[in-house]
């Protein structure tokens, strides 16, 4: 929880972690007001009570602790308190429970229940994907739709986009332009790496909340009008390159991205004879490699950014891909052979 916790804040206290020891549990929030997370640990609390302690030295003593029980006596008066491991003892001086921030109330409009290890990977084949100008906020986030029983994920920064659909047998609600900051959900991913089985979602007016196991997640909603993702994604192709090992694919533009040029990671993908070519050049010399493969259509010369695409590789997590191309400067769409609920745009370059 403490990837949480505001780093630069005029409110010091946000610099902290929230600790309250209740009935039988000791609860541990960070929040940079944005986004809050909140996580139970079973403790033996023999008197109750509140305060907030430094994050980035807790995180860094709690990370070293060796095995075994820890104690933590807190006066409250002077917000200072002990930690007690084995024959040894941390003192740390907190702020005053008080001045800490209420996490905002989410009253919801619309719940669901999700997989766990679905979600996790639905995240993971989007989150890629978002933008990182902050000017331009509604790019920095994953949009989520429920509709006609199918939860679609969508994340773009102009340059490409990934979607991704699941199947939600059963659910008849709906939901419509919500749109999740990408911190929120990549911190999410990482969460459910432990295997959580459910994750139960809840949407408010202005917040989402996430409850899987003992952890909370709750995130203010992205203002603004998500752009229509539909009106991109071409509904045809001129050229359909299929037949290729992910695997391969990625390691081979990773070559040749090594010899790209100077000022961007561009790599060139052509046919010859059948034959899928992919090179680059730079100052520094050239690189030209061939990969089997079945090509359908008309002849391309295409510009592409090699990190996109070896991006859009590696959240495919499929064995075998499909490249469909629309032009020389057209959106390039990769498609999952083994998923074909996912789908990667990228817009190809104009060289000059």
């Amino acid at each position: 929880m403490h990837r949480a916790v505001a780093t630069r804040s005029p409110m010091p206290v946000l610099s902290g972690i929230l600790i309250e020891a209740q009935e039988n549990a000791l609860r541990l929030t960070g929040t940079d007001l944005e986004l809050s997370i909140t996580y139970s640990v079973p403790a033996e609390v023999i008197a109750p009570g509140t305060i907030v302690l430094p994050a980035r030295y807790l995180s860094d003593i709690v990370r070293r602790l060796p095995a075994g029980r820890v104690g933590v006596m807190a006066d409250l008066s002077s917000s200072n308190v002990t930690l007690r491991y084995g024959r040894a003892e941390a003192h740390l001086i907190g702020f005053n429970a008080d001045e800490f921030p209420r996490l905002p109330e989410v009253t919801p409009k619309i719940e669901l229940t999700l997989d766990g290890e679905l979600l996790r990977e639905v995240i993971k084949q989007v989150v890629y994907a978002v933008g990182q100008d902050e000017l331009r906020p509604i790019f920095t986030g994953v949009l989520l739709e429920v509709a006609d029983e199918e939860l679609r994920a969508v994340a773009t920064d102009t340059h490409r986009l990934a979607l991704r659909r699941s199947e939600l047998a059963g659910y008849e609600g709906q939901l419509t332009n919500i749109v999740v900051p990408g911190k929120a959900l990549s911190e999410l991913s990482r969460i459910l790496a432990g295997g959580e089985e459910e994750v139960r979602v809840a949407v408010a007016e202005n917040y989402i909340a996430l409850d899987s196991g003992a952890i909370r997640m709750t995130s203010r909603l992205i203002d603004g009008q998500y752009p229509d993702y539909r009106q991109v994604i071409p509904g045809s192709y001129r050229t359909r390159i299929s037949g290729m090992d992910t695997d391969e694919l990625l390691r081979t533009v990773e070559r040749v991205a090594i010899m790209s040029r100077e000022d961007g990671p561009v790599i060139l993908l052509e046919n010859s004879d059948g034959t899928l070519v992919i090179s680059a050049q730079c100052q520094a010399g050239s690189i030209r490699e061939e990969l089997p493969a079945t090509i359908e259509g008309e002849d391309f010369k295409v510009a592409i950014n090699a990190t996109y695409i070896a991006e859009a590789l590696k959240a495919s997590a499929s064995q075998e891909i499909t490249l469909e191309l629309n032009g020389n400067y057209g959106p390039a769409i990769i498609r999952s052979k083994d998923n074909l609920d996912y789908l990667a745009l990228i817009l190809p370059i104009r060289l000059a």
